[in-house]
């Protein structure tokens, strides 16, 4: 095949359940960040050492940057998932395996939409938590998290290629 063909990938109760998730930690984020942004400190931490402690300060406006940020990424996941013929796959498409490619590719992209609706969701906890004064939030494992929420779905994927002849 010169031109992997278009397939329109029906969804699942799961799919369909995933964007919602996704979607409602998008705006449940944006909604916690408009309600509390007057009560946050003047400055707040735009990031963190390893060990988890803030080291390096900004103003609390900087912290809709991290949020303009969270909602291009999962709103452009969420368009990029419909057209998943221009995608690039480990293995060579044909007319027997490009369905089933095209699916396990794009529910591997909502995982990960979720991952980083859930990472960006954290880190902003994190913040407001440092900017109210909070002890809740402070500790969020983020590295741990970013493994988990974005390297889980790829090795899912992966396994699952494996699978396809």
């Amino acid at each position: 095949m010169d031109e992997n063909p278009k397939y329109n990938v029906p969804k699942n109760r799961l799919d369909i359940g995933i964007e919602i998730l996704t979607f409602a930690i998008l705006i449940g984020t944006w909604s916690i960040v408009i309600y509390l942004y007057n009560h946050l400190t003047d400055k707040i931490p735009i990031h963190f050492s390893l060990s988890g402690v803030p080291d390096n300060f900004a103003s609390k406006k900087s912290i809709f940057g991290l949020l303009i940020t969270q909602l291009f990424l999962i709103i452009g996941m969420f368009y990029l998932n419909k057209i998943p013929h221009t995608f690039n796959y480990p293995k060579s498409l044909n007319e027997n395996n490009y369905k089933s490619h095209y699916t396990i590719t794009t529910r591997m992209k909502r995982w990960l939409n979720l991952g980083l609706s859930l990472l960006f969701s954290s880190i902003t906890i994190q913040i407001l938590s440092y900017g109210l004064q909070w002890e809740f939030g402070k500790n969020i494992p983020i590295g741990i998290l970013t493994i988990i929420c974005l390297g889980g779905p790829l090795i899912w994927f992966l396994i699952q290629v494996k699978k396809i002849k």
